[in-house]
């Protein structure tokens, strides 16, 4: 796998080969790409990766292109309007990374991201294993729209099972400052009586209530079971008390956008679906994909 700078761009023409267009390496990208990587290694394509931050987030895919001449192209959804209105990348496969709705796509694309319903009911499932009486959703900080889009598939999930359910959803001011957020998580981890199931948004915030927990004299897995998302080990692993986490596949996600893109190269029908990555039967990688249509 290759990678360009604003210091190194070395051309790759006539060659099969996917170009990858991230905003950061981050580990959730790295891990992505790992799985295009995958299947583009299986098929005999090469995948070259650009890292938008080495070109202060101003993407020039005219010149990406033209560059690498690539086969398909993979874009961060940060990255997707400039994308769309870049003729030679629309003239592509493309693959939005993030991206939820089909609307305004063109022919030869679809965008593929987390299902919040399949993560929030798997959190559901591993918090009914605990046979506590009550369970809370706990939203992150700054309160993004992944957050948001969690908590109501867990509180469903949750009352299906006949238990009842609370979520800690911080007012504007409270998101946006770091000290009102804690103090309004603390007083909400007071309120709960124990034992109780929580469900936190992402590691993060599951290894912040697991500290508030500890200055609370709740003890987890005692009073407080402890979910997060990602499978962080920065988190899960390094904190007080080892945390459980609901892994999302974005390995497998990465190896489904590929998959598509080579066997496929476009979608056939104007549908909203779901469907898995690499290990389709899982129950915790179920990807949305919106796909645009085709004859």
């Amino acid at each position: 796998m290759e990678s360009i700078s604003n210091r190194r761009m070395s051309p790759l023409k006539n060659a099969k080969s996917i170009l990858v267009v991230s905003a950061e390496m981050g580990r959730g990208n790295q891990r992505q790409i790992a799985g295009i990587s995958s299947y583009a290694k299986r098929a005999g394509w090469a995948v070259n990766v650009v890292e938008g931050r080495h070109f202060g987030n101003k993407p020039d895919f005219d010149k990406w292109i033209d560059i690498w001449q690539p086969g398909g192209i993979v874009v961060d959804r940060q990255y997707s309007r400039q994308a769309l209105a870049c003729k030679a990348a629309r003239r592509l496969p493309m693959v939005i990374w993030g991206g939820k709705s089909a609307e305004g796509l063109p022919r030869r694309c679809i965008a593929i991201s987390n299902d919040p319903v399949a993560i929030a009911e798997a959190a559901a499932r591993e918090l009914a294993r605990t046979e506590f009486p009550r369970f809370a959703y706990v939203n992150s900080i700054g309160l993004p729209s992944w957050s948001r889009e969690r908590e109501e598939p867990f509180l469903h999930a949750v009352a299906s099972m006949g238990h009842p359910a609370v979520a800690f959803t911080p007012t504007s001011s409270e998101a946006a400052d770091t000290v009102r957020f804690r103090d309004a998580l603390s007083r909400f981890l007071r309120s709960l009586e124990a034992p109780c199931g929580i469900f936190a948004a992402n590691d993060l915030t599951a290894a912040l209530v697991s500290n508030l927990c500890s200055s609370l004299g709740l003890t987890i897995p005692d009073d407080i079971a402890l979910v997060g998302v990602d499978d962080n080990v920065e988190y899960c692993e390094r904190s007080e008390v080892a945390l459980s986490s609901i892994r999302v596949d974005l390995e497998g996600g990465g190896y489904f956008q590929w998959r598509w893109r080579i066997r496929h190269g476009a979608a056939r029908a104007a549908r909203r679906n779901t469907a898995s990555s690499a290990a389709e039967k899982s129950s915790r990688c179920i990807c949305a994909v919106a796909r645009a249509g085709l004859d």
